[in-house]
């Protein structure tokens, strides 16, 4: 089997391109609905983080591709013909119906052959996930992605997740707000334009 070429085990783009096209076509043919999210989606908006895999929201799981172990919350770890792990997220826990309306809610990118959880939901998906990876995209997302409606995004945290999230993510983005104004103070050559 061709692997992809690791570098510290972060994928290329030219890997997770060929990851989703191969799934895409699969869902294509089986009529599976799915957005890209995860590394990949926050790459398409901006981020420059890094990846190991190609995550994407599905309504059900594609055959054709080798399994390599069920996701807990979810779904189902795989890997494509050239061996990029690729997870197909079902979410099956408390979580599910924000899952759900962010796939439904997935948007057309240009030049991206997939539909792509939007950066609103992305927030509330990485609020919930909580992890320190997550809080990083998250600080990207709230200072940065010109994409994110704070508003918007907020609703969805508040509709999905409840008014103690809500509040919760008031408090992340004054604290990467007051943590950005200290880092642009320190260095000015850092100031967002």
């Amino acid at each position: 089997m061709k692997r992809y070429a690791k570098r510290g085990g972060w994928l290329s783009v030219e890997d997770i391109g060929r990851s989703i096209d191969e799934v895409l076509e699969l869902a294509r043919t089986q009529v599976i609905e799915l957005a890209l999210a995860g590394g990949a989606a926050m790459q398409i908006w901006g981020s420059d983080r890094f990846t190991k895999d190609v995550d994407f929201l599905a309504n059900r799981v594609p055959d054709g591709l080798e399994e390599i172990q069920p996701i807990g919350f979810g779904g189902m770890q795989l890997r494509a013909s050239n061996g990029v792990p690729v997870d197909i997220i079902v979410r099956n826990d408390e979580l599910r119906t924000l899952y759900e309306y962010a796939l439904s809610h997935a948007v057309d990118v240009e030049d991206v052959p997939v539909r792509v959880v939007s950066p609103n939901f992305l927030v509330a998906i990485k609020l919930a996930a909580h992890r320190d990876k997550d809080l990083l995209d998250l600080k990207y997302l709230l200072t940065e992605c010109q994409d994110v409606d704070y508003p918007v995004a907020r609703g969805i945290v508040l509709d999905l997740l409840g008014i103690f999230a809500a509040q919760e993510l008031d408090r992340y983005r004054e604290d990467f707000l007051v943590s950005l104004e200290r880092e642009e103070r320190k260095n000015p050559s850092r100031r967002r334009h």
